[in-house]
């Protein structure tokens, strides 16, 4: 799949956001990978907080959220979703699809990417998918194991 990437210079000078990009490679469906972005604060033992933009926004939303979050001894993770911030743009409209941003547990490497930051027992609710930009919600199936959740 084509893609354009935007260089990370571009977000050097952002006000407010001195956060560190790690990036993850996703399945694009067509045996190539996407680059997706994502920020992670706060002690990496601390509980997680998932922090999911809609659309037309990326994780620069919570920049002044995340201090305080981190502050408070909590861990977050906010991702751009493909197309979005950091993370690589497909070319092609008929390739740029909400599929690729379910982070669905039959996914492969994205339900490493999930499993690796904390996130083994949330599954995404198909019918308000997390990841589909404008939809943001999560349904944790295993609610003794997940902890808390908040659904926006």
């Amino acid at each position: 799949m084509e893609a354009l990437r935007t260089p990370d210079e571009r977000f050097e000078s952002l006000p407010d956001f001195p956060f560190a990009p790690h990036y993850a490679e996703v399945p694009a469906g067509d045996g190539d990978n996407l680059r997706v972005h994502y920020l992670d604060e706060g002690p990496a033992d601390g509980p997680v907080v998932l922090l999911m933009h809609g659309e037309p926004s990326w994780s620069f939303l919570y920049r002044k959220m995340i201090p305080a979050l981190v502050a408070g001894g909590l861990r977050c993770v906010a991702p751009d979703l493909v197309g979005f911030g950091r993370s690589d743009k497909p070319v092609n409209r008929a390739d740029y699809t909400y599929a690729l941003n379910e982070l669905k547990e039959d996914r492969g490497d994205q339900t490493t990417w999930l499993q690796r930051n904390g996130f083994y027992y949330l599954e995404f609710d198909t019918n308000e998918a997390v990841a589909t930009p404008g939809r943001e919600g999560a349904v944790a199936t295993e609610r003794d194991r997940a902890g808390r959740g908040v659904r926006g």
